[in-house]
């Protein structure tokens, strides 16, 4: 269904003995994305009445996810009324991670619209019990001939037929035949084309033959495609935000979002999560954080000496100049992506050594790759390893119409660049150059994704299988590491947003972290010291959406406001 499911790390469990009032947004925001997923009761009720008789109820419920996931992110529920400006409330329903790059269906929050769903949810329910219900001798003379349905006194039978034809008349349901894991319930559906160049005919005289082929995860996808489709295609929706959704779908990027864990290195602290989870859709102008922290304290050109009117452009507002700006601790994020992500990766997974910092590459211009990583067993070059970390939300990938076409866009043009800068030098020495991009929502360029990450895991599939397993831990692994990143990256994006005041910047390793004085073991728990705004602190109350700021008259507040 393009939703994620709740992604269990080691030491998989809810802290015991604490009250659900008390849990912060990290258990929180899991458990109400499960609470709206369709193995609850929610969906049961939808798949035993007719669509037309669940509508309102579906519309409140919706609402009432709506306003829960407000009150867990310390939000105003303005925020996600369907015509608030950030459409918070649309990407609320949308999957975390597009389909495909291409695709524009994902940038959400992954959970489920009960009202979009309903019309699937009760066709499917009579798909699967059809069979069942003709051995009914009372029943059977009724449900014999689908065909009749359109026509029937029943309005249960006349709701069967009207869901058939919305459905199956939606151009992505031919999408289903491309999907290995979804073509039976498609073919089942429908018949063979007399010209074989055409699509196959959805029939509904078919019903009876779908029966137990997972029809309900099938019909919502269409639903689901439906409804991206609606929302990317909303003439009010601004190009920035469209593009900035686009890349918020990218491989990798949100994947966090619904971890539960009780390690504090596999989990966000709650001011942590509220503040990537502001940051992605995007609601950080409406959280009252703003506008003291838009610009970093030495920044040169938008500091607090320039003038009041260069910070209002609206990569100000939603905290984008504060991840590209370098005087924000750009290099400390790329240090601990390539010192706690990239490097175990290649240390511990494909057992290659990895010196860092390398500047012979540029011998004349004295430029650095950050590392060369080797192993004569597995392959005969140098690999040259070069990690940036970018903003996707900055104008320079949101502005171009191509940036809201394409989820890799950010990272292909960054990719590009580092390939034109360092490539030919490391040609010339007989290195493979490998550019590790990532994104401030998590995502993973596909340069270092697939030519070293998936087919690594690729092969472990393989060679699981072929002893007889099943793969299915080369998998986890795959999604575990991925997890990984976008949370590492998450909590780099918090600090940065949330510390902008702060003379003291992120450690700038793994190294240095540790020098700070901390009760816990995490390699992340400096990050946690050194944070302004502490666990301690209790969340505020929700905030109405602030008046827009003017250039005039400027109202800079210095008072630090704990989420």
């Amino acid at each position: 269904m393009g939703k994620p499911k709740i992604r269990h790390l080691p030491n998989h469990r809810l802290p015991h003995g604490l009250p659900l009032p008390h849990l912060g947004a990290p258990d929180k925001l899991p458990l109400i994305q499960y609470c709206a997923s369709p193995r609850t009761m929610l969906n049961h009720h939808t798949r035993l009445l007719r669509p037309d008789l669940t509508s309102c109820a579906s519309h409140a419920a919706d609402d009432a996810v709506a306003e829960a996931v407000a009150h867990a992110v310390a939000i105003s529920p303005e925020c996600y009324h369907p015509s608030h400006p950030s459409f918070a409330r649309a990407r609320l329903h949308l999957p975390i991670t597009s389909t495909t790059a291409t695709s524009c269906d994902g940038g959400g929050a992954g959970i489920p619209s009960l009202h979009s769903t309903r019309t699937p949810a009760f066709l499917a329910s009579f798909i699967d019990t059809l069979p069942l219900l003709t051995l009914n001798p009372h029943l059977a003379p009724a449900l014999s001939d689908p065909t009749t349905f359109a026509a029937s006194p029943s309005p249960t039978l006349r709701a069967v037929a009207t869901a058939f034809t919305l459905i199956t008349s939606d151009p992505y349901f031919h999408d289903l035949s491309l999907d290995p894991s979804r073509s039976s319930i498609y073919k089942a559906l429908t018949d063979d084309p007399s010209d074989p160049d055409l699509p196959r005919i959805p029939s509904i005289a078919r019903l009876h033959t779908a029966a137990n082929q997972h029809a309900q995860r099938a019909l919502t996808l269409v639903s689901h495609r439906r409804y991206a489709t609606q929302i990317y295609s909303n003439p009010n929706l601004p190009q920035p935000l469209r593009a900035a959704m686009v890349h918020a779908g990218q491989t990798g990027a949100g994947t966090h979002l619904y971890i539960l864990g009780s390690d504090p290195s596999l989990r966000l602290t709650d001011h942590e999560y509220k503040a990537a989870w502001w940051y992605r859709f995007p609601l950080l102008p409406y959280t009252g954080l703003l506008l003291h922290r838009t610009f970093a304290r030495g920044c040169t050109s938008h500091g607090p000496r320039s003038p009041f009117s260069a910070r209002t452009p609206p990569h100000f507002l939603d905290g984008s100049h504060l991840l590209y700006c370098g005087a924000n601790g750009t290099l400390s994020r790329h240090n601990r992506i390539l010192r706690t992500i990239v490097k175990p990766f290649y240390t511990d997974q494909l057992n290659y050594s990895f010196t860092e910092r390398e500047n012979r590459i540029h011998s004349t211009t004295h430029g650095q790759i950050d590392a060369l990583a080797r192993n004569p067993f597995a392959s005969p070059t140098v690999e040259a390893i070069d990690v940036t970390v970018i903003c996707p939300t900055a104008p320079t990938y949101t502005a171009p119409p191509g940036a809201s076409l394409d989820a890799n866009y950010a990272t292909s043009k960054v990719e590009r660049q580092k390939r034109a800068h360092h490539g030919p030098a490391c040609t010339a020495l007989a290195y493979t150059f490998t550019p590790a991009a990532f994104t401030t929502f998590g995502g993973v360029g596909q340069a270092w994704l697939n030519s070293r990450v998936l087919p690594h895991f690729a092969a472990a599939r393989t060679l699981a299988r072929a002893a007889g397993g099943s793969g299915a831990n080369a998998t986890i692994a795959e999604r575990r590491l991925l997890s990984r990143i976008s949370l590492i990256i998450a909590r780099t994006t918090a600090h940065m947003l949330t510390s902008t005041l702060s003379d003291t910047p992120l450690p700038r390793s793994a190294g240095a972290a540790h020098t700070v004085s901390t009760s816990s073991t995490s390699p992340f728990a400096a990050i946690d010291a050194l944070s302004l705004l502490t666990p301690s602190h209790p969340s505020p109350p929700l905030l109405s959406p602030p008046s827009p700021p003017t250039a005039t008259t400027p109202t800079i507040s210095t008072a630090l406001v704990p989420m």
